[in-house]
């Protein structure tokens, strides 16, 4: 019964471990903290997405989940009441920087 414990305390770690956010690669153009505002026209398919705000550069999608996406990012929404929010995931085209 400890073996059970154990494997399974293991696989609960590794996996909790594969959830963290990764470091940022140098393939992403937006780094996190940075600020971007989110184009006013968004393709199509993101019509239910905000558009024309400013935003603050989350995460890419291989930060989080692996792999070699760094062209989509979660970013968080500033709202002017201080009732910010995070969406993704955001194609790296529809952001511009705020210098």
């Amino acid at each position: 019964m400890t073996s059970t414990y154990i494997d399974r305390k293991k696989e609960a770690e590794e996996y909790f471990d594969n959830c963290k956010v990764k470091q940022p690669c140098k393939e992403d153009k937006y780094k996190t903290g940075q600020r971007v505002h989110i184009k006013k026209e968004l393709d199509s398919g993101m019509g239910h997405f905000p558009s024309d705000v400013d935003a603050i550069i989350e995460y890419t999608y291989a930060q989080k989940y692996g792999g070699d996406d760094h062209k989509r990012y979660s970013v968080i929404i500033l709202v002017p009441d201080g009732t910010d929010y995070s969406c993704a995931w955001y194609n790296e085209y529809d952001l511009e920087p705020i210098i």
